[in-house]
């Protein structure tokens, strides 16, 4: 049977015109993200190692709005020669390792960074953001419910899903139960504290953008809850200096929000954060540990590679010095270097910040910086088995889309 190649391209590009894979992309995500997290794809890990970490859903997503995005000019491109560069950084420091840790890193702390520069179709992007970031908000509300139960419980919730599921990482959130700090299936208490100020963040980005007003303390109730449940110190300092930077115009809404926060006071609601502000600085110790770091010199970094991924819990005597390399700057300098970390951390926040800034939007790229200051305060996005820099990546991915909507409205 002779097969007609005309016939066979014009079938596949008619497959291609009905897929939208824009669309498909948020469904994998989604999937990927919220449905299957990686407690959850933990369970896996007996039977395939550390490939149970990787997010297949994402990845698929990933390639979807890579190959069939739009091309890459100007400042994009760049961007894309920087990460090229940087995958070459990489080579010295991994050509050593398993496959297994080599591409879990890979797949879920460094190319998922790639899709940051997706630019959506403007009119496409107005539709779809209100469903995504429904969904998004469903979920916040779930998580808080989620975090109330908990606490009422003492951790009933976590501590059922540790007890059926055979599951080294849900055994190591189960034990945070002890402190009284909301932890998840989506992850450690400082994650779910990340995840409410997304939310409150990328909702007021949303609304402004669009130019229309929202029930913003009621906002502000559900992101200060979770992230009061979640004791998160930095957390709660973000979400403040923000919500303070966003409506200071609008003193109404000041008012009732100090109110609030009086109410949350009288009511014991800020005991928890209270007593851990009490307990240490900011950082929890990471500041005065890393001055010793490097007083001593006992873990030198090198400038064009460095000892590998995860390296950091391969030290003997670590457990002294482990809150300083919880900084992702310093955990990539140490297992790929000191180049590497600087270029791969700072270049991802200056192309942000010349989108944004381009844009004159002042406001969005102040909440975006706060998100980036607070991911950076703790290790969740050099950590192979967890999703932390793929929601970061797509959290920045959606609020310049924004940004550029809003560009455009003006």
């Amino acid at each position: 049977m002779t097969v007609d190649n005309n016939e066979t391209n014009v079938t596949g590009k008619a497959l291609r015109d009905r897929i939208d894979y824009d669309v498909l992309g948020f469904v994998l995500v989604g999937l990927g993200l919220i449905v299957f997290p990686i407690a959850l794809r933990s369970v896996m890990e007996p039977y395939m190692h550390n490939y149970a970490w990787l997010n297949f859903f994402a990845l698929f997503a990933m390639i979807a709005w890579g190959i069939f995005g739009k091309k890459y000019e100007g400042i994009d491109r760049i961007y894309v020669y920087v990460y090229l560069f940087l995958f070459l950084l990489l080579f010295p420091s991994l050509y050593a390792e398993e496959a297994g840790p080599t591409l879990t890193f890979l797949f879920n702390c460094f190319v998922p960074g790639l899709m940051i520069i997706h630019r959506f179709e403007k009119d496409k992007f107005k539709t779809m953001i209100r469903y995504v970031l429904l969904v998004f908000d469903i979920f916040i509300c779930v998580l808080l419910i989620n975090a109330v139960i908990d606490k009422v419980t003492g951790g009933a919730i976590i501590l059922y899903l540790d007890k059926k599921l055979d599951s080294y990482l849900l055994y190591f959130l189960a034990k945070l139960v002890d402190s009284g700090r909301f932890a998840s299936l989506w992850g450690h208490p400082l994650t779910n504290a990340l995840f409410f100020n997304m939310f409150f963040v990328i909702n007021d980005m949303y609304y402004r953008a669009i130019n229309k007003k929202y029930p913003k303390l009621l906002f502000l109730i559900i992101a200060a809850g979770g992230v009061l449940l979640c004791a998160g110190k930095t957390a709660i300092v973000v979400l403040v200096c923000y919500f303070l930077v966003s409506s200071y115009k609008d003193w109404k809404l000041l008012a009732l929000s100090a109110v609030a926060g009086v109410a949350a006071f009288a009511l014991g609601g800020l005991d928890m954060i209270i007593s851990r502000f009490k307990g240490g600085d900011l950082t929890t110790g990471r500041i005065p540990t890393l001055k010793k770091v490097f007083e001593l010199n006992q873990y030198p970094f090198m400038v064009w590679r460095g000892y590998g991924t995860a390296a950091v819990f391969d030290y003997a005597d670590y457990n002294w010095a482990k809150p300083a390399f919880e900084f992702p700057l310093l955990m990539h300098a140490l297992d790929y270097g000191i180049v590497f970390s600087v270029v791969f951390i700072g270049g991802i926040f200056i192309y942000i910040s010349y989108r944004m800034l381009k844009n004159k939007d002042y406001m969005s790229w102040i909440g975006f910086s706060l998100i980036f200051a607070q991911i950076n305060t703790y290790n969740g996005i050099c950590l192979r088995n967890q999703d932390i820099f793929i929601w970061f990546s797509l959290f920045a991915m959606l609020v310049l889309n924004i940004s550029d909507m809003r560009s455009e409205e003006r």
